[in-house]
């Protein structure tokens, strides 16, 4: 069907055509932000920049245009897909994206904060309200002068917590805990993607110790116990009884990434509480993510584990969405 909604269209194509023709289509499914995500997906298919396409639609210029150099069309048939057609790779994005796969799978990356991660099937797409607990991790550290500073990111997926503090605060270690195969590859690509853009690739790689192991159990990093300065998780916390709404979440992020272990989601949110009570140094602090409908009894449970300064915070959109306390 997507073929034939864009056969019409050709490499001498205006560009600004094509892109309304692909934002109509995603609207008519609704996909949220659909010009968005076709602009992303021509700079994917294209190998250009969003400013590429923006000054490409302004000028009215054909979508050949927007072909690198490097991505010229060849006639070798056994050349990337890229460079034989742009367009026919743009039509197999669309065809993927209508069926809700998620737009950072397709281009295979998303953006954190201030890095661009790799991410793909097997891992949880960082998500713009996680960057609040990863800038209270930050403030921590400043406001209390801490050097050297400490910290355990529990549950790490891609990686996008501990690597954004590691990139961001240039003396803190931190140590990191997945237990899944699928996450714990991307999350290590992405530390070595990130230490190459960083001033000194080695200090970062040795300030950032990835481990593949079960953050919730008593015996992974049992060496830090009492060390940690900070603990920093965005563990699984969805209810089982509560799946989803949007398709991209419910059929392509990992269950193992989305759910909470238990009908009202608290399992596994109350057992990196208890671990990180233990990683902890006194005065260490914890943030945790959590759905909206956790913040009281997460609250009553990190007291119940030695916990003080206990509240919840909101996101940008002043819903419940972390934990933050102190241990005694």
């Amino acid at each position: 069907m997507v073929s034939e909604q864009l056969q019409r269209y050709s490499l001498k194509s205006r560009a600004d055509e094509v892109l309304r023709e692909i934002t109509r289509i995603f609207d008519e499914v609704g996909i949220e932000f659909a010009q968005n995500d076709a602009k992303m997906l021509v700079c994917e298919a294209f190998g250009c920049s969003m400013s590429d396409v923006s000054s490409a639609v302004l000028l009215q210029k054909p979508l050949e245009t927007l072909i690198r150099e490097d991505l010229q069309l060849s006639e070798d048939p056994q050349s990337d897909s890229k460079r034989k057609n742009p367009l026919e790779l743009l039509k197999s994005c669309v065809s993927r994206r209508l069926k809700r796969e998620p737009l950072q799978y397709i281009v295979g990356h998303a953006a954190f904060r201030y890095l661009d991660l790799s991410v793909g099937e097997g891992v949880f797409i960082p998500r713009q309200e996680t960057e609040l607990i990863v800038q209270e991790a930050l403030d921590r550290i400043a406001e209390k002068h801490i050097e050297s500073a400490k910290m355990a990111d529990l549950c790490a997926g891609s990686g996008a917590i501990g690597l954004s503090v590691v990139f961001e605060n240039p003396t803190c270690f931190v140590v990191a805990a997945e237990k899944f195969v699928s996450a714990y590859k991307y999350a290590a690509e992405n530390a070595e993607k990130i230490a190459k853009t960083a001033e000194n690739p080695d200090d970062f790689l040795n300030r950032y110790s990835l481990r593949l192991c079960d953050a919730t159990s008593e015996n992974s990093l049992k060496e830090y116990d009492g060390q940690i300065d900070i603990v920093v998780s965005n563990p699984p916390y969805i209810p089982l009884s509560e799946i989803p709404e949007q398709p991209e979440v419910a059929n392509f992020d990992p269950e193992t990434a989305l759910y909470g272990g238990s009908s009202d989601g608290l399992a596994i949110p109350e057992q990196i509480i208890s671990r990180s009570a233990k990683l902890l140094k006194p005065e260490g602090l914890l943030v945790m993510e959590h759905d909206v409908s956790q913040g009281e009894p997460l609250r009553k449970f990190a007291q119940s584990c030695g916990f003080k300064q206990i509240r919840t915070c909101s996101d940008l959109t002043g819903r419940d969405r972390y934990l933050y306390a102190i241990k005694s």
